[in-house]
Order: structure tokens, then sequence, then C-alpha cells
């Protein structure tokens, strides 16, 4: 089925298009005069589907969600991606990342970039294991107008990264040779 019709002398779309699947559609019309024999022609052109600002989706945050109590300072805790249908090449299809707020003491984290990272709290605050943060990240597209999805996650908490005091092994295994 065509994507066009013909009525009253004006071409109509009869179906909605998009940019991202199909970016020039092809026609021909085929036009017959009233003569006696009647004569036809056919005319052959292109139709440019003009790219419209998608709105970004599934925003994600990859990683473990957790923070270790003993995290050093811009410790990577996430990156962040988000689906476009928008091509990477153009403004619409292009990201800024922006940590909106949330529960429990934002200012221990930020986003640079596509990373969340962890901002060790200034002197007289701290956070505490076992404690979760609610945290809202939106992208934003830089289409016009930009379009932005909002999401948000969990990091909890964790006790620190210590290595094993020790394990149930005997001193001396013997094996046969």
């Amino acid at each position: 089925m065509s994507p066009f019709r013909v009525a009253n002398d004006e071409l109509r779309l009869q179906v909605s298009v998009d940019y991202e699947t199909t970016a020039t559609i092809p026609v021909a019309i085929e036009v017959t005069d009233d003569g006696q024999p009647p004569k036809a022609r056919v005319f052959e052109f292109s139709v440019q589907v003009l790219d419209a600002n998608d709105k970004p989706d599934n925003l994600e945050l990859t990683g473990m969600r957790q923070l270790q109590i003993d995290a050093p300072d811009g410790h990577i805790l996430g990156e962040i991606s988000v689906f476009d249908a928008d091509s990477a090449e153009t403004l619409n299809g292009q990201h800024q990342y922006e940590l909106m707020g949330g529960t429990g003491g934002v200012p221990a984290f930020e986003v640079v970039g596509s990373s969340l990272k962890y901002k060790k709290p200034e002197s007289g605050s701290s956070i505490a294991i076992g404690t979760q943060y609610e945290l809202t990240i939106k992208a934003s597209d830089k289409g016009s107008p930009p379009l932005a999805v909002e999401r948000n996650f969990i990091i909890f908490v964790t006790g620190p990264n210590t290595p094993p005091s020790s394990i149930d092994a005997p001193k001396l295994i013997k094996i046969d040779e």
C-alpha cells in the first residue's frame, strides 16, 4: 500500500511516517489525459521526510548500585544510558544527564558526563552502612525543543571491602604422587 493517495488533484499522506525508518519515499504518479486515444505519462519523484525530535526513553543505570562505606571520592557507581530513536549524529539523539534530587542526602552523589559518581561528603557529614539513597536522574536530548525522561534509582551503602581474616583449612595438606 502506498503511503500517499491522490484526492482532488492533491497528493495526501494516508499513513504516519517516521524519519528514523524511512527518510525518503519514492513516488510514481500516472497521469492520463481525456484525449482520443488517451495518453498517459508517469511522473517519478521523491518525498523527503523531515526529522522530528523523538522523546528519549528506557533510562538505565548499569553497575552494582552499591556504595561501599570506604569508597574513595569520585568512585563510579554506574554508567547512565538512554534509548532514543533519533540518531546520535543529530542533536535530537545527543543527551546530557543530570541528578535532579532524591532522598537520603543526595549531595554525596554527582553526575559527570554519563557516570554517576560518589562525592565524599564534607567533614561533619557522613554516610552510614545500611542507608539507601533514592536518586532521580534526568536524561535530556539536545533537540529543539529538548525532550527528557526521568527515573528513580536506589543506591545502597554497604560495609567496607576488607580481606578475609582467616580460612578454615588445615595447615598441611597431603597428596599422593
